[in-house]
């Protein structure tokens, strides 16, 4: 049903949503507890955005545990071992350099053996367009390592029977299955970010179309899980379980409708950071948590908060922009895809 309040609002100039804003929090009573929290926003953002020298012994000491788990996971091969933690460190320097690039706080790298790897960090400026960036230059630079290796090895064959040059090939084919993988638009993985960022323009669509894209993702693994029980690969079969049932917490997550919600808001709430003050600011005010409010009040009730709407606000990509990165997107997959098809 269409919120004729909600539409009339944000018809209004700014100033007058603002003075709508206001009085409705008069109404409600809750000015003094606006504006505490929004005190209480600020000091905790502070203390998030507080920047720290890179965590060295953290990283180091996860790779060395992860290698130990890779390690006794397949088989005891050393070589096999530092092949997927290559791999699983190219992915995440991608991540890390762009977040370094464009000055994120409190970048860490951490290592989870089998499972993989993961890069976090704070962004400055909250912009959509540095996600995107972010998130595919994870999967991207592995993908053209394994091409350059797999064209260098089709275009002058080597006797893949060295053990060199047979390292060199695995190294590239698990680099293109695990890339190609975190492509997959769906559950946690980096396609499911980069899609957000290409298509949450309609939340609700968007949303619908990860739920059914993370329930065929969580089938898949379920096939490959039941497999390697049927084969007793004990370790395998413990790998999988586990990411699967990450991966099902991450489901059942997705399945509250908060989600869009939230995004919708938050797109209406960022516009109107930029329309204001032209940036998305670091700090919240009484008029930015007044807007929140209004919005949240006129909207059916689900639990959503004004630190959802806050933590989800970044500068939207433009209309072109947009529909740039939708087709950086597709040709990364369909450079996959070709890799698999001619190499594999």
């Amino acid at each position: 049903m269409v919120n004729t309040e909600l539409d009339n609002f944000d018809n209004l100039k700014l100033e007058d949503q603002l003075l709508r804003s206001r009085k409705l929090m008069e109404e409600l009573g809750i000015e003094e507890d606006i504006k505490k929290f929004v005190e209480e926003i600020n000091e905790v953002n502070s203390l998030t955005q507080e920047e720290k020298p890179f965590n060295w012994p953290k990283t180091l000491i996860s790779a060395v545990l992860s290698f130990v788990l890779i390690y006794l996971t397949f088989g005891f091969d050393i070589l096999f071992s530092i092949v997927i933690m290559l791999t699983f460190l190219i992915h995440e320097l991608g991540h890390l350099i762009i977040q370094k690039r464009y000055g994120f706080n409190n970048v860490s790298l951490v290592f989870f053996g089998p499972l993989g790897a993961f890069v976090t960090g704070y962004s400055k400026n909250n912009s959509e367009s540095e996600n995107f960036w972010m998130y595919i230059m994870g999967p991207l630079p592995g993908l053209l390592i394994s091409l350059s290796i797999l064209l260098v090895f089709r275009i002058f064959p080597q006797d893949s029977s060295t053990q060199i040059v047979g390292y060199l090939i695995l190294f590239a084919e698990i680099s293109l299955y695990i890339n190609a993988f975190n492509l997959f638009p769906g559950g946690f993985l980096d396609g499911a970010r980069i899609f957000s960022v290409c298509f949450d323009k309609y939340p609700y669509g968007s949303w619908i179309f990860k739920i059914l894209l993370s329930a065929i993702l969580l089938i898949y693994l379920s096939f490959d899980l039941y497999e390697s029980i049927s084969y007793g690969e004990v370790s395998i079969s413990i790998v999988i379980g586990v990411s699967l049932a990450f991966l099902l917490i991450h489901f059942i997550s997705l399945l509250n409708r908060r989600i869009p919600e939230i995004k919708r808001i938050s797109i209406k709430f960022s516009s109107f950071l930029i329309a204001r003050y032209r940036e998305i600011p670091k700090e919240m005010n009484y008029d930015m948590a007044s807007y929140i409010c209004y919005q949240i009040e006129n909207t059916e009730y689900n639990g959503i908060t004004i630190d959802d709407i806050w933590d989800a606000r970044a500068n939207p990509p433009g209309e072109l922009q947009r529909k740039y990165y939708v087709f950086i997107y597709l040709s990364v997959i369909f450079l996959a895809a070709f890799m698999f098809y001619y190499f594999l």
